[in-house]
């Protein structure tokens, strides 16, 4: 899973976001990744909708 961070690390940086919109984008994947428990290359729709509805009840 480190060289799915790294690799959109570098997306994000290409792309010419600012370091604290690279940050805040990271940490929303890895809150999704700790949630579903999988790599994001294997996380479904359905288990990112029920995340978001997750984050609405906290």
């Amino acid at each position: 899973m480190h060289d799915y961070y790294e690799k959109s690390m570098r997306a994000l940086q290409l792309a010419g976001l600012g370091e604290s919109t690279q940050k805040a984008y990271t940490r929303a994947v890895r809150k999704l990744v700790d949630y579903c428990g999988k790599t994001p290359d294997k996380i479904t729709e359905e288990e990112i909708e029920a995340y978001f509805l997750h984050r609405r009840n906290v």
